[in-house]
């Protein structure tokens, strides 16, 4: 099988959970023995070099541009995978036009609509400096309705139709999309982050460990949010009850504002990107991440996991990290500056607690996370795959269809054409 992924650029797994999870997938791929092709926008640089050491056959490509169809003509792809909807928009009526028996796949990494739904719903309604924040955001709705009904959710949701399968990261977007939005639940698979491990396992024990820790891509915004949260209204708090507290904030692509919040003195440093992220999670007692907006999953608990680290977060910051019913081992304190602050402390200076917390995380992580765990569900969706639903099968996937049928949109297009043309003619007519 020849599968082509299509990318707005190179992945980064150094950078964020997206690199991490997109490129696990290409991995995924190639253990099942297909040829992998990748096309990005993006110029040459040294993540498109690790997919070339990885036998992965990488181009640079064009946006609206014939020399793409011609390089599809050459790939014949079996399959396409697009990385996120705009991709899709992109690059798909191509992919159609020039490998029409080809199937789809959009990973979704999160669901962008619902990301941006809630980061308005909090731009409305909180104040980054207010105390009044932390209380306010078990108040965010799951589903922002108010803030949904935009171009960008029109636009994932035709993505999302118009494609074979979509994955998703997160056991809640499942049912979001189920439930809420009405997509075919035959056309949506949970397919977790893969990091690569095998069992999860404690590297370093409550004694060799020191303060709490911080990571994510600062060019993402629930994580700048995060850490502006942290240095301005968690951390005094944390301070005035542990005044020997420490944290250590990484992250790619730090902001020269970022890093000016970086003091030593109080126990707060940033240090930007993080060579080996688990390793630096192995480090410290407990990862901090007031996560006020977002969707998808979050890596950085996934890499806590992995190594035994507790975790204190947001419901937003725990939800969809595992299915529906199970026991979540992320600590989640109430709307309350004092309660975060208290459970910091317990888990900073209480071995038995933090042993129970760690042992909870890496049990929850070898359930749903580990690589064989992943590649069961995996090769459940390359069957599928492999077998797509077409003209004649049942059931059919008529909305699909309709998408694509673009001269539906033929009335709209010629009212707009004699809009401008009447327009053109009266300013011409005008003295």
């Amino acid at each position: 099988m020849r599968v082509l992924f299509l990318t707005t650029v190179w992945p980064e797994p150094t950078s964020s959970a997206a690199g991490v999870r997109v490129l696990g997938l290409a991995k995924n791929f190639l253990k099942a023995g297909a040829t992998v092709f990748w096309g990005s926008a993006c110029k040459p640089n040294s993540f498109q070099a690790e997919l070339d050491r990885l036998g992965i056959i990488t181009r640079e490509v064009q946006l609206n541009d014939s020399s793409f169809n011609e390089w599809l003509r050459e790939v014949r792809p079996d399959g396409v995978v697009f990385e996120r909807f705009i991709v899709e928009e992109q690059f798909g009526a191509r992919v159609r036009e020039e490998a029409a028996g080809a199937w789809t796949a959009l990973d979704t990494s999160d669901l962008h609509s619902v990301r941006r739904a809630r980061e308005k719903w909090v731009l409305k309604n909180l104040n980054h400096d207010s105390g009044l924040d932390l209380q306010a955001i078990s108040k965010i709705p799951s589903i922002p309705s108010e803030f949904l009904f935009t171009e960008d959710t029109f636009r994932e949701l035709a993505s999302i139709h118009r494609c074979d399968l979509t994955w998703v990261v997160s056991f809640s977007e499942a049912l979001a999309l189920e439930r809420f939005f009405a997509v075919d639940p035959k056309k949506i698979s949970v397919l977790p982050i893969d990091l690569g491990v095998e069992r999860a396992e404690c590297r370093k024990d409550f004694s060799e460990r020191i303060g709490l820790g911080f990571i994510g891509n600062f060019r993402h915004p629930p994580n700048l949010d995060a850490v502006r949260f942290l240095k301005f209204q968690l951390w005094p708090e944390v301070r005035r009850k542990i005044p020997d507290a420490t944290l250590s904030i990484f992250g790619a692509y730090p902001s020269k504002e970022a890093m000016a919040w970086s003091n030593p003195r109080e126990g707060f440093v940033v240090l930007g990107p993080a060579d080996d992220s688990r390793a630096m999670l192995s480090s410290v007692r407990v990862l901090v991440a007031p996560i006020r907006f977002g969707a998808g999953v979050k890596g950085k608990i996934l890499d806590s996991w992995s190594v035994g680290t507790p975790v204190i977060t947001t419901e937003i910051g725990a939800e969809g990290v595992l299915p529906e019913g199970s026991e979540n081992p992320c600590l989640v304190p109430g709307a309350n500056l004092q309660e975060w602050v208290a459970t910091i402390q317990e888990m900073t200076s209480d071995a038995k607690a933090w042993s129970t917390g760690s042992q909870r995380s890496m049990d929850a992580f070898n359930r749903v996370y580990t690589s064989q765990a992943i590649d069961v569900r995996f090769r459940s969706d390359f069957q599928k795959l492999l077998h797509p639903v077409r003209k004649g099968s049942e059931p059919f996937h008529w909305i699909q269809e309709i998408l694509w049928m673009n001269q539906l949109r033929s009335t709209d297009y010629f009212s707009r054409w004699i809009e401008a043309k009447t327009a053109q003619k009266s300013r011409n007519n005008s003295p």
